[in-house]
């Protein structure tokens, strides 16, 4: 199937039954269009290389993360763009990259023909696969887990009050995931809610995974 996602300058597609390939464009100052900078890219569409057989693709602020099939054999994640705050699974610091970097999840193994669904926030990225969940990049909010540091790598494990994750959805600095019990947020709360996703009443900064359904009742 074919997707498209945005972030703020960024637009990736991928298309699946033209030639599989995933096409960056908009601006490209840390790469994030998959192409060596100029700084912008606005109205040159890019093809990412380096991911034969992508499948779906996620979209943050500067960066990029694609799924790839391997040619039906398994699957992997790739991340491209900004590193800043490990938005591409190592710790490179400023190191930027347009080539994909291949993601080692080793907390979150894979197999074909089940694919890991993607969602990428401003910047942190969480794969979820088979029930489990793991997540890398920024994390000062508390985002991927609020027991690590400001920035998570795919090799930290996360302490998770829930089990058997069925979904996940980002924004900026937010994660909320939907599992068998319910959905449960974490991250940033400034906007009356973990960017939206959450209720009004906890603090700015949450101090980690709230069940909203908990939390919505006894804010009632």
């Amino acid at each position: 199937r074919d997707e498209i996602r945005d972030w703020s300058s960024d637009v990736c597609s991928s298309d699946l039954n033209d030639g599989n390939i995933t096409q960056c464009w908009g601006s490209n100052t840390f790469g994030e269009s998959g192409s060596p900078p100029p700084p912008t890219s606005f109205g040159i569409t890019q093809v990412v290389s380096g991911v034969p057989d992508p499948a779906s693709v996620s979209v943050g602020d500067d960066f990029g993360c694609i799924v790839d099939v391997l040619s039906g054999a398994a699957a992997s994640v790739s991340c491209f763009g900004n590193n800043a705050e490990a938005q591409l699974g190592t710790a490179g610091g400023g190191t930027s990259g347009f080539m994909p970097t291949v993601i080692v999840l080793s907390q979150l193994p894979m197999s074909f023909p089940a694919l890991p669904q993607l969602a990428s926030g401003g910047q942190h990225t969480c794969a979820v696969h088979a029930g489990g969940m793991e997540c890398w990049g920024a994390n000062q909010n508390g985002q991927c887990d609020s027991a690590l540091g400001s920035t998570v790598l795919p090799s930290d494990t996360l302490t998770l009050p829930f089990a058997n994750v069925r979904e996940c959805a980002t924004r900026g600095n937010a994660t909320c995931v939907l599992t068998d019990t319910g959905v449960w947020c974490a991250g940033d709360n400034s906007d009356g809610g973990v960017q939206g996703l959450l209720v009004p009443g906890l603090a700015a900064d949450d101090a980690g995974w709230t069940d909203r359904k908990s939390t919505r009742l006894n804010s009632s």
